[in-house]
């Protein structure tokens, strides 16, 4: 059973069983979503990235309207900010 289909099974037999339960799933939706944060991922968009766009380290970013060496950025620091974006 996914980690996700066990709480669905909330217990409703008394309030605090469900406070309980309920506080489990907002545990486990946290922990989903900072996973989801910290994954890579691409991006589109007019000009550079730098100070604009926040992602995470690892991610990619297609300027739409860029040259020989301003098309492709790629975030090499910073956490998950919006510098660090390398040009290549």
């Amino acid at each position: 059973m996914s980690r996700l289909a066990a709480l669905r099974q909330l217990d409703t037999s008394s309030p605090a069983a469900l406070r309980r339960d309920l506080g489990r799933l907002v545990q486990e939706l946290d922990s989903i979503i900072d996973a989801l944060e910290r994954r890579p991922y691409a991006l589109t968009g007019n000009g550079s990235p730098e100070g604009i766009r926040e992602a995470p380290e690892g991610s990619f970013y297609f300027s739409t309207d860029g040259g020989a060496t301003t098309t492709l950025y790629v975030k090499e620091s910073g956490g998950n900010t919006s510098t660090g974006w390398e040009a290549k």
